[in-house]
């Protein structure tokens, strides 16, 4: 009876995984389905970043965002502090939304 409640348990772990995994696969599809050459050029490594942190200053003073890759993975996102209230997430929304709505702001930058 243990062993079939911590199977169950593990299951339902199992499957949020992978749910939430086909979440950020769809999210990085999206991405690069509709990521323009201006917007791949707000994308840095940590390295650059570490390196010439002005740059990425610049970035979001003129795009709006930054996105700072770890280990070719996006890990950071910069943002104007004065703008930090717009990007405000409700609890509710999903990652795809959230993508969905940063992509059409720097979009329009």
């Amino acid at each position: 009876m243990l062993f079939e409640r911590i199977s169950a348990d593990e299951l339902k772990q199992l499957e949020f995984q992978k749910k939430t995994e086909e979440k950020f696969d769809e999210v990085f599809e999206y991405i690069s389905d509709h990521a323009e050459s201006e917007q791949k050029n707000s994308i840095i490594s940590i390295t650059e970043a570490n390196q010439n942190f002005s740059k990425i200053t610049r970035l979001v003073d003129e795009r709006g965002t930054a996105v700072i890759l770890k280990n070719n993975v996006p890990r950071y996102l910069v943002i104007d502090f004065s703008k930090a209230d717009e990007n405000a997430i409700a609890s509710d929304e999903d990652v795809l939304a959230i993508s969905k709505r940063l992509l059409a702001q720097n979009k329009e930058a």
